[in-house]
């Protein structure tokens, strides 16, 4: 089917761009393009690979953008698979509401654009590189794909204010939110 085949050869792009799934999945142009993408995806496959571990999404597909640091307690959750683009400063970044009550927001933000512009810096040479000075505050995307029982299981686990980070108790209040609609 032409239409999965487009799906999964922007599965395979998603960890190597910093643009949506839905973008990627638009501007593939041409059906050469897509099977030259899922032909590269397999070339190097064993024996042992049934798929291209991107391709292996199955169950409610989600793709979150947050702050890292909120990222790393949800990815913990090893259930389902994920697929993640190299951390950047290009998408950019949380200002929790308590800098400004404590009045180190612009002494915030002035750290932040200086870590933007060493991040670019670095970037110019080698993004692996770059990505490993990107600091907590700054939003990851990923996609994360989840059965329903799974994502009652985050949303029981992570939803509570009392118990957790703000980043993802509301990332987690959303995903419950989201499923409901598909799945009342």
């Amino acid at each position: 089917n032409a239409h999965t085949d487009r799906f999964n050869a922007a599965l395979v792009l998603f960890p190597y761009t910093d643009i949506s799934l839905q973008e990627i999945y638009f501007n593939i142009y041409s059906d050469e393009e897509v099977a030259e993408v899922l032909e590269r995806a397999h070339e190097n496959r064993s024996k042992y690979d049934i798929i291209h571990k991107d391709i292996s999404h199955t169950g409610l597909l989600t793709e979150l953008v947050m702050p890292y640091h909120g990222y790393r307690d949800i990815f913990r959750h090893r259930r389902g698979s994920r697929s993640t683009q190299l951390l950047s400063t290009r998408l950019g970044f949380e200002v929790p509401e308590i800098f400004t009550v404590l009045g180190i927001k612009n002494e915030y933000l002035k750290d932040m654009e200086n870590a933007i512009a060493i991040y670019e810096s670095a970037r110019m040479h080698d993004a692996h590189i770059a990505e490993k000075l990107v600091p907590f505050g700054a939003n990851i995307s990923a996609l994360h794909n989840w059965n329903v029982n799974q994502i009652g299981y985050i949303g029981n686990l992570r939803s509570d204010i009392d118990k957790g980070n703000r980043t993802y108790v509301i990332m987690a209040r959303q995903l419950i939110q989201a499923a409901s609609e598909i799945m009342p």
